[in-house]
């Protein structure tokens, strides 16, 4: 779940407000062997665009933490 701002966040879960002064939000799995171990959360102060490099990067530290897990 890729979200840009708090308003988006709104917009798309308007019953479950985020619970900090955050703006953008990503929600990314952590997967490893077709398991799911848990998600990733990280938010950022500002509105966010997320291009391909930021998902990939997410993507990359999920499967690092999956594995740690």
């Amino acid at each position: 779940v890729l979200l840009r701002s708090r308003d988006e966040w709104l917009e798309r879960f308007p019953h479950v407000p985020p619970r900090t002064d955050l703006e953008g939000f990503a929600a990314v799995p952590l997967v490893s062997d077709d398991h799911a171990a848990g998600v990733m959360g990280l938010g950022y102060p500002d509105v966010r665009e997320f291009d391909a490099g930021d998902i990939e990067t997410l993507e990359a530290i999920a499967r690092q933490g999956a594995l740690a897990l």
